[in-house]
């Protein structure tokens, strides 16, 4: 899949930038649009924090769109290592109804069975 243009020129993370794990530069638009929130709460006033809502709202529906979901199969996390936490409880086993210790967790991710990746190629020699 081939990413468009107009897409690639929104970021501004130097060439060879790859620890998106830790930090994942935001876009020029979630900036622009994050400041304008911002902005709009400043004077919070009573209908501030539900003003926000509809924002997240918002948010959930144009994401769904962009995966071609539902917004009901959409939830938005703070950041990366949340969202890889709760894929690992998704591929445990079975559900748990309150968050589990580390220990839990590393013993499920254990039992996991993931493909091992391909050992490195030597470089070829002058």
């Amino acid at each position: 899949m081939r990413i468009p243009a107009a897409y690639s020129v929104q970021f501004q993370e130097p060439e060879g930038y790859l620890d998106f794990t830790r930090f994942g530069p935001p876009s020029r638009a979630v900036v622009e649009e994050s400041t304008r929130l911002l902005e709009r709460s400043t004077p919070a006033g009573p209908s501030t924090v539900d003003d926000l809502m509809r924002e997240e709202a918002r948010a959930e529906a144009a994401v769904a769109r962009l995966c071609g979901v539902g917004a009901e199969h959409v939830v938005l996390l703070p950041n990366t290592s949340t969202g890889l936490f709760q894929t690992a409880l998704a591929l445990s086993e079975r559900v748990r109804p309150n968050p589990p210790q580390p220990q839990v967790c590393r013993r499920h991710a254990a039992r996991l069975k993931l493909p091992r990746p391909l050992p490195p190629q030597p470089l070829p020699r002058p």
